[in-house]
């Protein structure tokens, strides 16, 4: 009897073992999003906060639109879903995850109309 518990318990740690780690290879961590940005630098004019300037390859642009989605379009999407106040923080810092919840996820290259 005593042979039968002990087979019993070692089944059950067992068990439990590769349960446990069964579900943490089902479940990896979520991947952070990628932070990553077209430009070498960003401004907002004083005069005009709805338009952005960027910095490429040392000559700065105003920008129109990041890979089809318009400037205006990424702002709104920004003010609507955080906050007006975070408007150029997430704009400069955060594109790749404002455009991918979007639902346009940008590519390895983007194009950038100015």
């Amino acid at each position: 009897m005593d042979h039968l518990i002990r087979s019993l318990a070692l089944c059950l740690v067992w068990a439990m073992l590769t349960t446990v780690g069964a579900k943490a290879q089902e479940a990896p961590p979520a991947a952070a999003p990628q932070k990553s940005a077209p430009f070498d630098a960003i401004e907002w004019p004083a005069d005009d906060a709805a338009k952005v300037r960027v910095l490429v390859e040392k000559s700065w642009w105003n920008l129109e639109a990041v890979d089809g989605v318009e400037v205006e379009k990424i702002t709104a999407f920004i003010a609507k879903h955080w906050s007006r106040g975070l408007i150029q923080k997430r704009f400069a810092e955060d594109l790749v995850e404002v455009m991918t919840k979007m639902g346009h996820s940008p590519k390895a290259t983007v194009t950038l109309r100015v």
